[in-house]
């Protein structure tokens, strides 16, 4: 934490229009980023503009533990996952891909032993072609969100040492170089020049400027000065589609912090606005970004595409406008749980649902900022002492 509040960057993402170049386009992201359209559902995924998950090329990829298996067996189990998505014998055949955590191609007509688990289970096998029915111009823009990329660090600017590299980066005895737990700041001074994005703990180093081939050569890659290609794979699954759901461990974690975090940061910036006698300092928000004090109606239009007073918000079979979406109590405030009236103004977070801290908007009720940030109570004794300096 820095000056109270809880620092983790942007999650890494990228924009894709509709044109008609956008899977090529699409190809070129994932090859700057060291991957490829057999990653997706592993190490990318794919959202609609309304939020929802796209599948591109592959109906499924993931890792299957022994826990799923051991009751029935591996055929049971692939044969139920077959009836469940609807595809023929003869379809799923061809195009299982079955591997070992050795990385060996299995028979998935074979139970296996319980020391090949967890397995890695991908449908289909090639990535040649679309899945049908392809997104079409209403699914636009896309957004790609990775587990594993490539950020772009300038050391230039950041005093570091052998000592600090030390006190970030720790070798694991599988020879991994990880970020060590409990070194948030330290290791946010390693971001993105262009996107933001940042290092956390436990994240994977798996390449410097192409240094990939021991952890010898990686952490001396680390050390050099100058601009670094650095290729990062996440810790554990934190797509911004795992990070909302309510059972995801780092979700709740996190969230366990986020309120009195908040109120705390409320209290600070009522504090120096109060000695300050001006409204100069910002008001952040938990996961670093600034909140913006916006009528009710402007906050809405960024629930909306295209953004704006004409924006809808497709929601299931619904279409909503802004008018329905503010007279609906659309917004509610994050501290309190409680709907956002049409007449209030409300504080909310320039990052949006771009960061990992909170996988969705952060909002924060008027009434809330006046009773944390300590303006009701000098409000209230203003009016008991008309005199007094506040």
């Amino acid at each position: 934490a820095v000056n109270g509040r809880l620092v983790f960057s942007r999650v890494s993402e990228s924009s894709v229009s509709f044109s008609e170049d956008w899977v090529k386009l699409v190809d070129e992201i994932l090859t700057g980023h060291g991957i490829s359209r057999a990653d997706e559902g592993e190490k990318f995924i794919a959202r609609s503009q309304s939020g929802h998950l796209l599948r591109l090329w592959k109906m499924f990829a993931y890792s299957l533990s022994w826990e799923h298996v051991k009751k029935d067996g591996l055929r049971v189990y692939l044969d139920g996952v077959r009836q469940r998505s609807s595809l023929s014998v003869e379809d799923w055949e061809a195009g299982l891909l079955l591997k070992a955590n050795t990385g060996m191609e299995l028979d998935p007509g074979c139970d296996q032993p319980e020391e090949l688990f967890p397995l890695s289970v991908v449908f289909p096998k090639h990535t040649c072609k679309l899945l049908t029915p392809s997104p079409g111009p209403q699914h636009f823009p896309l957004t790609l969100t990775f587990k594993e990329y490539v950020l772009r660090v300038d050391k230039t600017s950041l005093r570091l040492d052998d000592r600090s590299l030390a006190e970030i980066f720790h070798v694991e005895d599988s020879g991994r170089v990880v970020v060590r737990d409990g070194v948030v700041c330290l290791a946010g001074q390693w971001k993105d020049t262009d996107t933001g994005v940042q290092l956390h703990p436990g994240d994977w180093i798996l390449e410097v400027d192409g240094n990939k081939n021991s952890a010898e050569e990686i952490l001396e890659a680390l050390g050099k000065q100058g601009v670094l290609n650095i290729r990062v794979q996440q810790k554990d699954s934190i797509f911004i589609t795992d990070v909302r759901n309510a059972n995801n461990d780092m979700r709740n974690r996190l969230q366990s912090q986020i309120k009195p975090r908040q109120q705390d940061l409320l209290k600070q910036y009522g504090d120096q606005s109060s000695v300050a006698n001006c409204t100069e300092h910002q008001l952040h928000c938990v996961c670093g970004g600034v909140l913006e004090h916006l009528q009710l109606r402007l906050r809405v239009h960024r629930l909306v595409e295209p953004r704006g007073e004409y924006g809808i918000m497709v929601w299931g079979s619904h279409r909503l406008t802004v008018d329905q979406l503010v007279n609906m109590g659309a917004v509610t405030c994050d501290l309190c749980g409680r709907k956002v009236p049409p007449e209030e103004k409300v504080w909310t977070c320039e990052n949006g649902d771009n960061t990992i801290l909170h996988a969705h908007s952060w909002d924060v009720c008027q009434v809330c900022f006046n009773t944390c940030s300590g303006a009701l109570e000098r409000e209230r004794a203003l009016k008991a002492d008309p005199d007094a300096e506040y």
